[in-house]
């Protein structure tokens, strides 16, 4: 059996990157059309730690760490890499929108 990256104790804690929904707070400012720069960076940084999660639970698997390893990593990278991917796609839209909406509102 190989040493476990870390143990059964500390796998929950893996469930506190739920705490990156508070990156929802932001779509406030993509709806307004405000700090492009920060909210996309935000949101590509989240996925590439998605990417990165996932690719650690995938490892763990290969190498052969027990699921209380690879679930979590797996779970949480996956999680974490579809939402913010599917987010940062429609981010274009919202920022588009929101631009469309300031050019109408300053021909009026």
């Amino acid at each position: 059996m190989p040493n476990d990256w870390f143990s059964p104790e500390i796998a929950p804690m893996f469930s506190l990157l739920s705490l990156t929904a508070a990156v929802s707070a932001l779509d406030h400012f993509a709806r307004r059309g405000l700090h492009k720069p920060l909210v996309t960076i935000t949101y590509a940084v989240g996925a590439a730690a998605g990417l990165l999660l996932l690719a650690a639970g995938l490892v763990a698997l290969a190498v052969g760490q027990r699921w209380f390893v690879i679930f979590p990593l797996t779970f949480a990278g996956a999680v974490m890499t579809v939402m913010f991917l599917w987010s940062l796609l429609d981010l274009k839209r919202i920022y588009s929108d929101a631009e469309l909406r300031r050019s109408l509102a300053r021909d009026i």
